[in-house]
């Protein structure tokens, strides 16, 4: 099979635009680019049908083809199977049906989040409704469904950027937070799917308790937490506490490559922009585990 159509045929939206086309029947179909999957078929299997004028024509008989080959290709039938109940299915389960896993599942961490939690045993067993027999190792996190934690008695979400600050914030850091109180905090990961990570913050904006955003102090993470902030429905944000990197020691702490790309990002925060301001002047891009390991005192900065 020739490698653009084996390609697209792996291609859950062009699956999707099959189907529909299949189930109305259509004989005829205009296209504008040279890999519309009906005209790469056309192009495998002459007999399917041709192309003409930016138009595709389908031989009778032409969508039992189709429907043999992407069976051949991928599994699926497309006149049996239910694209959107195989969407809403893990890998796992599809194995059973496609030959691709990834084709059709949803994200193995859809639903799921990455937290750690902050308090005493006592507190954390009680406010998780017993989820954990004892707080979690150092270091170590939960993979947890959000519906179970929503149900939680918290009294803070914190959203971290990087996955590493994530795994090494403890107690200690969370005593440098000034305005951080509350029994228990949840540390939770932002994640590396932007499709997984929008949800999460919509099921999490939901949580009645106060939600915060800690993210690498320069450009890019401010605008990262000013983007989650919207999601999120944030109440603030952990920043460093002013004016701790106004010596040239503190400064020297900036990744000077990663400040250079980010010269042109701008925000329109009124409660981020003295940070903005500030980054720019000094000409800093400090990593979160540069102020995780040098516990360098933060503060909640109100959304």
């Amino acid at each position: 099979m020739e490698v653009d159509l084996e390609k697209s045929l792996n291609t859950a939206g062009k699956l999707s635009y099959l189907k529909e086309k299949m189930l109305q029947g259509v004989k005829v179909a205009t296209y504008r680019s040279p890999d519309n999957i009906l005209v790469l078929l056309v192009y495998f299997d002459p007999s399917i049908g041709y192309t003409e004028n930016g138009k595709v024509t389908i031989n009778m008989g032409g969508w039992s083809r189709i429907r043999e080959i992407v069976k051949a290709q991928t599994g699926i039938d497309l006149l049996r199977h239910n694209l959107n109940e195989l969407k809403s299915k893990d890998r796992v389960d599809n194995t059973a049906v496609t030959t691709n896993d990834k084709l059709l599942s949803k994200a193995p961490t859809k639903g799921f989040l990455e937290c750690r939690l902050l308090g005493s045993e006592e507190h954390i067993i009680n406010a998780s409704n017993n989820y954990t027999h004892k707080q979690t190792k150092e270091n170590a996190y939960l993979g947890v469904e959000i519906n179970d934690l929503i149900d939680w008695n918290i009294d803070n979400i914190i959203i971290i950027e990087n996955f590493n600050a994530f795994c090494r914030f403890n107690e200690q850091h969370a005593k440098l937070v000034e305005g951080l109180t509350g029994a228990v905090t949840v540390l939770a990961y932002r994640g590396h799917s932007n499709k997984n990570i929008t949800s999460i913050l919509k099921a999490l904006a939901q949580k009645d308790c106060k939600r915060y955003i800690f993210a690498d102090y320069d450009l890019a993470g401010l605008r990262i937490a000013e983007s989650m902030s919207k999601t999120l429905n944030a109440h603030g944000y952990i920043l460093p506490k002013k004016p701790w990197i106004q010596t040239e020691k503190h400064i020297e702490m900036t990744v000077k490559g990663n400040r250079k790309k980010q010269s042109s990002i701008q925000t329109s925060l009124p409660s981020l922009t003295p940070y903005f301001e500030h980054i720019r002047d000094k000409y800093l891009a400090v990593p979160q585990e540069t102020l995780i390991a040098r516990k360098i005192p933060l503060k909640i900065v109100e959304a």
